[in-house]
């Protein structure tokens, strides 16, 4: 279980969203995920910066525009085990804030010593697990 929720944290950084950041980091580099996330370029991801990202991604990712992200729409990793987490309703599908919960769950999983902020070292570990 863990390693879905480090799995889905990177999949939140990395995830492409146009106007985010000027390019979109390369596959698997969680540096270049945490730069193209740390909008005030203080080296943090705060929880800020972290909200506006997923909230991005989650609308990025919900193509047919109803609200609402689906096991379809998220083929990047194994949905299953999201859905089986996320899902709180059972409906099979996210809602924002089922997405969200989701999400802020990696986040503190990935905050190792507790900042409220993701460094890039943390980053880097919660990938390298």
């Amino acid at each position: 279980m863990k390693h879905i929720s480090i799995v889905l944290l990177m999949w939140a950084l990395l995830a492409p969203a146009s106007g985010w950041s000027d390019e979109i980091p390369p596959p698997h580099d969680p540096r270049a995920a945490h730069a193209a996330t740390d909008r005030n370029h203080n080296g943090e991801i705060n929880r800020e910066e972290f909200e506006q990202r997923i909230i991005q991604i989650f609308y990025f990712a919900d193509v047919d525009k109803d609200g609402y992200v689906t096991i379809g729409q998220l083929m990047v990793f194994d949905e299953a085990l999201l859905f089986e987490t996320a899902d709180i309703d059972g409906d099979s599908r996210l809602s924002l804030s089922e997405f969200l919960a989701a999400r802020f769950e990696n986040f503190r999983e990935a905050d190792t010593d507790g900042s409220d902020s993701l460094s890039v070292e943390e980053v880097v570990e919660a990938f390298n697990k």
